[in-house]
């Protein structure tokens, strides 16, 4: 075959040889993408929506593919729920009854973390219905872990409603000021009585939790009432200590709502149960006492001091705990809400204050 010269030095100027020999174009050529996250080379496909979420978890065992189907879908349960799928109203219900009572058949290490998750995430996107289904699922015919799950997830996921969350996450990604900020001038000139100036931008967050606040306060203590005297949910030690966590859950609620009548029923309920040999549950009715103290504020000082009402015996109570109780946290819950009456009393008149004082170190 016979080639032109010509040919032969258009194909010369187009490229150039280097040391070696080997042939560098001149041209720009742009590469080609390759990177692949090789999603489609899973052995089970990540969900799109919350129904195929469920039919994952809901893997029947013979498969032989169940294992990788439940890790998968509950890994993904929380990312999901958070971006709101258009099945989660209809898929909320089940989904979060199933993954309730879900068992580490695998022994999978995450199972537990990403379960919790995905029931806050729950309870957080969809809290009317989602709560519903952990007060009825905490009386139900569950065991004492699922119970105990009820309760975390529903004091968790007010933490989150409330704001809270949110705030601490703020301030924490906040850089603290380092000392050599402050200078030696603004020592000297800084007024008596009066910090720097703090310049870091205010945050603020919307409480969602206060409409949602009331429907699970009540829901639980009526579904607690109506299952008060079963044997087989509060017989024995265990039932003690479920009684001290649904007495911390309500005193959560207060906390995250910050409700007047929700604090003020609150200290009503948790009275009744301050009588009792469990130290766990006498520390539950003063936590309650303390975080509807600090919600009512005045209000309770008009509870505990007009004479009528359960509550009118509380500065002996506290007086008597402060002197006499065995337990070493309960002394100090009740030293703390004995100086809140006492902080409180600060701005009332003279011989209303005096009686506070008198009642709370008798």
């Amino acid at each position: 075959e016979v080639f032109s010269s010509d040919d032969e030095d258009s194909e010369n100027d187009s490229k150039e040889t280097d040391d070696e020999g080997s042939f560098i174009w001149d041209d720009e050529l742009v590469p080609y993408d390759v990177d692949d996250d090789e999603e489609d080379l899973r052995e089970v496909q990540r969900p799109n929506y919350l129904r195929e979420c469920l039919q994952l978890l809901q893997m029947p065992e013979s498969d032989s593919i169940t294992a990788v189907s439940h890790q998968t879908g509950m890994e993904e349960l929380e990312g999901l729920v958070r971006t709101r799928p258009d099945d989660l109203r209809d898929v909320a219900v089940p989904l979060a009854r199933y993954v309730l009572t879900m068992e580490n058949k695998f022994d999978w290490k995450l199972f537990t973390t990403c379960r919790q998750a995905g029931m806050i995430a729950l309870a957080v996107e969809e809290p009317i219905q989602v709560g519903e289904v952990l007060i009825q699922e905490l009386f139900g015919e569950n065991g004492l872990m699922v119970r105990f799950d009820c309760l975390y997830v529903m004091e968790h996921a007010a933490y989150e409603l409330c704001g809270a969350k949110e705030l601490a996450e703020a301030r924490k990604a906040e850089k603290p000021a380092a000392a050599t900020d402050i200078t030696k001038l603004e020592i000297r000139t800084r007024r008596w009585g009066r910090g720097r100036k703090d310049f870091r931008p205010r945050i603020s967050v919307v409480n969602k939790f206060m409409d949602v606040a009331p429907l699970w306060f009540y829901g639980l203590i009526a579904a607690f009432m109506q299952r008060k005297g079963d044997p087989k949910i509060f017989a024995g030690a265990n039932g003690g200590r479920l009684l001290s966590s649904i007495l911390v859950t309500l005193a959560t609620f207060v906390e995250c709502a910050m409700h007047r009548i929700l604090a003020k029923d609150l200290m009503e309920f948790a009275w009744s149960f301050r009588v009792t040999e469990v130290a766990e549950l006498r520390g539950a009715v003063l936590v309650a006492m303390v975080n509807g103290f600090a919600a009512l504020g005045e209000e309770s000082l008009a509870l505990i001091f007009s004479g009528q009402g359960p509550l009118a015996a509380l500065p002996e109570f506290l007086n008597d705990t402060i002197q006499n109780e065995t337990d070493s946290t309960c002394r100090s819950l009740a030293k703390v809400l004995s100086q809140q009456l006492l902080d409180s009393a600060d701005d009332l008149p003279v011989q209303r204050r005096l009686q506070i004082v008198r009642s709370t170190r008798r």
